[in-house]
């Protein structure tokens, strides 16, 4: 019978029976990957998060600048007011992306609209005039760099705390990328922060 089963069948069954097992041996045994996979995998979510902080701000950038563009000129032609109509288009979808995504952007929601409930916001998007919309744009950039700049100073945190990461390649690589969107002007300063060795700091140093 088994020399007549479905390849493709067996192999899916072999994965699953495999995926059982290791959630089998993590709820009897815990986490079995060591503290430096853990704090590494630590910092590859928090490096997502940073990034996706960070494009958020620069989308929101995008849109106040083109409200300032429009803003600035004192006779506003058809075109204007059609860029106008498509900016603030613009701003709604950004605000309404942030309002229904997952619970990491409440306290930025919070710092936006004094609110996080979600349908008091939409309510407020909906009825925003331009100048609203130029306002809650403003705010949100500046609340998602902060949120970025929070995220990059955890994965140097996780450096500090466990300096084992720095001995590796991709924790290495990972701190190394922080301290470079957190934009301090010496790593010297950091490592001193940070209460690292001199070699610590000469590995952070090494581009």
């Amino acid at each position: 019978i088994a020399m007549n089963a479905n390849p493709i069948g067996l192999i899916i069954l072999g994965v699953i029976a495999l995926t059982a097992v290791v959630g089998g041996l993590i709820l009897a045994f815990g986490d079995f990957r060591t503290p430096v996979e853990r704090s590494i995998d630590s910092m590859k979510s928090l490096t997502a998060e940073a990034y996706n902080f960070k494009k958020t701000a620069s989308d929101f950038d995008s849109v106040t600048s083109s409200f300032e563009d429009i803003d600035n000129k004192v006779i506003k032609t058809k075109e204007d007011m059609d860029a106008l109509s498509e900016t603030t288009d613009k701003a709604k979808e950004l605000l309404n992306n942030l309002n229904t995504s997952d619970n990491r952007n409440s306290d930025l929601l919070q710092a936006i609209f004094g609110t996080n409930d979600k349908d008091i916001i939409s309510t407020l998007i909906d009825n925003a005039t331009p100048e609203q919309l130029e306002k809650y744009s403003k705010i949100a950039a500046e609340q998602s760099r902060k949120k970025a700049l929070e995220s990059n100073e955890k994965i140097l945190g996780e450096a500090v705390s466990n300096r084992d990461v720095l001995k590796t390649s991709e924790g290495l690589a990972l701190t190394k990328n922080a301290v470079t969107q957190i934009g301090y002007s010496s790593i010297k300063d950091i490592g001193a922060q940070a209460k690292m060795t001199d070699e610590q700091i000469s590995n952070l140093s090494t581009t």
